[in-house]
């Protein structure tokens, strides 16, 4: 079963903490299939093509999500799974764009700065997961397992303040005198989170559905040599 479709959208933006009116039209385009493989094995395959404009100065950029699951059936009752999946996040416009300059309490004509970049490359996720499903329906419970890692880099954040060399130090616009200045950027580590999720499901007379679950996870930086 093949799957297909687009879409667009154009964001706009005006807002004191960034100067004048931003906006940007991004698209995508996506492709989904299903095979049965044998019977109790289904495979499901997809592709995500975004399209992120070029913003002041800089080059277009496309970013890549393929997906692709394993779902076996033991039985009516009984499901393994297993999956691995990419994502992203784009830079949101305050990442982008932000231009605001800050008092710095107690020295009177001296501000710090704080900037955007539109040079910032998304955020990016690779998923895996192995889960397990299994039910008896005739005592109303049910109950699922997952074991997953998630493996995240290029995350959006805001730089230390740093100095900001004489000749550049008078700010015309705040008629003050820069201290200093922080940008968005890239951390240099990317992170690991591994863990795991259980959970059962009683589905109890007049309606009522019990719940009870269960989630671990740890997270590990890796950080660049």
């Amino acid at each position: 079963r093949l799957g297909a479709g687009a879409s667009t959208r154009l964001q706009r933006l005006s807002w004191g903490y960034i100067t004048g009116l931003k906006q940007e039209l991004h698209a995508a385009i996506f492709l989904q299939d299903e095979w049965r493989i044998v019977k109790p094995l289904l495979l499901t395959a997809s592709y995500r093509l975004d399209y992120r404009p070029a913003v002041q100065g800089s080059n277009p950029s496309f970013a890549h999500s393929p997906r692709v699951s394993l779902l076996w059936r033991i039985n009516e009752s009984h499901a393994v799974r297993a999956s691995f999946s990419t994502a992203f996040r784009e830079p949101t416009f305050l990442e982008s764009y932000t231009d605001v300059r800050a008092p710095v309490p107690g020295i009177n004509g001296a501000s710090v700065l704080t900037q955007g970049s539109t040079s910032l490359n998304p955020e990016r996720l690779l998923s895996f997961e192995l889960g397990y499903r299994g039910e008896l329906g005739d005592k109303g419970l049910s109950w699922e397992v997952a074991l997953y890692q998630n493996n995240v880099s290029d995350l959006g954040v805001l730089s230390a303040v740093n100095p900001v060399p004489a000749d550049q130090a008078f700010d015309e616009r705040s008629q003050s005198y820069l201290l200093g200045r922080s940008t968005f950027t890239h951390d240099p580590a990317s992170y690991t989170a591994r863990g795991g999720e259980a959970g059962i499901t009683w589905a109890a007379p007049a309606g009522l559905d019990i719940r009870l679950s269960l989630a671990l996870q740890q997270v590990t930086s890796n950080t660049a040599s």
